[in-house]
């Protein structure tokens, strides 16, 4: 299940024209990224059964830039966090109840980089979802 959310959140972000462009990485990715790129995270930390098929996703997106430009990094930063609290659109096997932002916090990292963590629980229903033709 974590896996799926991932790569669906990292799928949703991807869609968006960022400028500049993130990469993007979910927290089972073993891509390496460049010191110089703007990057973003997407983890599912934890998924609680609240019952039947609904359940309440633990999501943390950590989003990552060169110290060079602050308000570069606040922009994209802001831009990940209106994606994900706006309407979120049906995935494949599931489908999500939207995005509620529980700490959005920033940060220079140990390794000089401006760090922002938007952390909040994502609503998920894993009943068979119906696909007309």
């Amino acid at each position: 299940m974590n896996q799926a959310i991932e790569d669906y959140l990292a799928e949703l972000i991807t869609s968006v024209p960022f400028v500049p462009a993130p990469e993007i990485f979910t927290g089972t990715s073993s891509d390496i990224r460049p010191p110089e790129s703007h990057a973003v995270l997407v983890l599912a930390d934890s998924i609680e059964n609240v019952v039947g098929p609904l359940h309440r996703a633990t999501i943390k997106i950590m989003v990552s830039s060169p110290t060079d430009d602050r308000a570069q990094h606040a922009a994209l930063a802001q831009a990940v966090k209106d994606v994900m609290e706006g309407v979120l659109p049906a995935a494949n096997g599931f489908t999500v109840g939207g995005f509620r932002t529980r700490s959005h916090a920033t940060a220079v990292s140990d390794d000089d980089r401006w760090l922002t963590t938007i952390e909040g629980i994502l609503g998920v229903d894993w009943s068979p979802v119906d696909n007309p033709p």
